[in-house]
């Protein structure tokens, strides 16, 4: 599994307890102070939980990252800030050697298309399931729309399946999964994507 914005490990701890003694989760977080308390409250996992200090990106190199003083779960990439190291998903998995991945999750303020985008061909050989949190207002500072979030995974075979208080609704497309967004009452939603 692979926590994308791990934050200081909330679901990456379940993610590892969930994986078993066999499994592995790469957690990535860019933030000084949420990877260090990441690695702290997943030090007992061992080797099962590797942290790495970035960002997962479009591209491979060195962006900014704009950090939120009041919110630590509100930091994302700017055109200003700390320069952070950015990593694709697509190079991660090849470095590790391609091994099978069921999972990836997506929390990272907006900068939800360029993860997609470097994780395009492992979305299309290992097709994992997604869980991803679709923000409009992040989106949009970010210059992207929740449409284009839902129409790019349709687009690399995968259906919508908005999350609520009662499991996971029935597969939409991008029409009727933005419909969903817009009248969920929230400022945003989770969605789990799975291939198709």
């Amino acid at each position: 599994m692979i926590d994308v914005g791990a934050n200081v490990g909330f679901f990456t701890r379940r993610f590892a307890a969930w994986t078993g003694p066999d499994g592995r989760v790469l957690a990535i977080e860019p933030e000084q102070v949420n990877f260090e308390r990441l690695r702290a409250t997943t030090a007992r996992f061992g080797a099962a939980v590797e942290a790495i200090q970035g960002v997962a990106a479009d591209r491979e190199g060195r962006l900014n990252l704009v950090v939120n003083p009041i919110h630590p779960g509100d930091h994302h990439i700017g055109a200003e800030g700390v320069a952070v190291t950015a990593h694709t998903i697509d190079g991660l998995i090849a470095q590790r050697g391609h091994r099978p991945l069921s999972l990836i999750k997506i929390d990272v303020q907006g900068g939800e298309l360029a993860v997609i985008d470097g994780a395009a061909e492992t979305l299309r050989r290992l097709r994992p399931a997604l869980v991803v949190e679709v923000d409009p207002h992040s989106l949009e500072r970010m210059g992207h729309s929740a449409a284009e979030v839902f129409n790019r995974l349709a687009g690399l075979g995968y259906a919508a399946h908005a999350l609520g208080d009662k499991g996971w609704s029935d597969a939409m497309d991008p029409a009727a999964a933005l419909a969903a967004l817009k009248t969920c009452g929230s400022a945003y939603l989770d969605f789990v994507f799975l291939p198709v």
